[in-house]
């Protein structure tokens, strides 16, 4: 049985999440891609059931939630050409990729009601062992929302079918998130993912491994965990 992920609350809380916050996700969700906006919803609902499973309260599921549907936003920035490129980035397109969290950031810094979003927007590219980006955060430095997120994130990243490679098999996506456990990821979140997976509660993910691929001549994937060049495309 899928986790029970409702929709997002949208009342008054201590995150400052409000009826006009959850008008301004709808606003800024409506202007990104139809595949976009599919991968936020299923990132939402995974990091709904983790953060479940860790015991977080009420306001910090809501937003979560906010956080998780808004972590890309800033792509919103990014060209399609670069987003829906079918082989490696250039470099200088690699590096316009890095710039969305930044990008999202700023898009969000003039809504009052949603600044609890922000670091979900902004550090959702770092890593537990502080190589990631903007800021190099490390540990628990990062948020746990943000820790929480990043997980979701990689999970149905590497499982969803992208222009440029085949979706990953999700066993062998299960193994890249114990590997990357302590380097890429918070420990504690993988293994509160684990949990989560182990119960089937997120057993609607397997559908899209029934489905065929595209087409044939995609790419297949690449290390996620220790290919740097490679995140920007595979978790972007």
């Amino acid at each position: 049985m899928a986790c029970g992920a409702e929709n997002i609350s949208v009342q008054m809380n201590q995150q400052s999440l409000s009826v006009h916050g959850g008008l301004q996700v709808e606003q800024f969700s409506g202007r990104q891609d139809r595949g976009t906006r599919a991968h936020t919803e299923r990132v939402r609902t995974i990091a709904r059931c983790i953060a479940e499973r860790m015991g977080l309260s009420d306001e910090e599921l809501a937003a979560i939630e906010i956080g998780a549907l808004l972590h890309d936003v800033g792509k919103i920035g990014v060209t399609d050409a670069i987003l829906r490129k079918p082989g490696p980035l250039e470099r200088e397109e690699y590096e316009q990729i890095r710039e969305h969290p930044a990008k999202g950031r700023h898009l969000l810094g003039s809504i009052a009601c949603l600044e609890g979003a922000i670091p979900c927007v902004l550090h959702h590219h770092e890593r537990f062992d502080g190589l990631g980006y903007p800021a190099r955060l490390a540990g628990r430095d990062i948020p746990l929302p943000v820790r929480i997120i990043s997980v979701a994130d990689a999970f149905d990243a590497m499982t969803s079918d992208r222009p440029y490679r085949r979706p990953m098999p999700v066993r062998a996506a299960l193994a890249e998130l114990r590997r990357g456990a302590g380097r890429q990821f918070d420990p504690e979140v993988v293994q509160a993912f684990l949990w989560v997976w182990r119960r089937g509660r997120l057993a609607f993910l397997l559908e899209r491994e029934a489905q065929p691929p595209r087409g044939s001549a995609l790419a297949p994937l690449r290390g996620l965990v220790d290919s740097p060049h490679q995140v920007a495309h595979e978790i972007a």
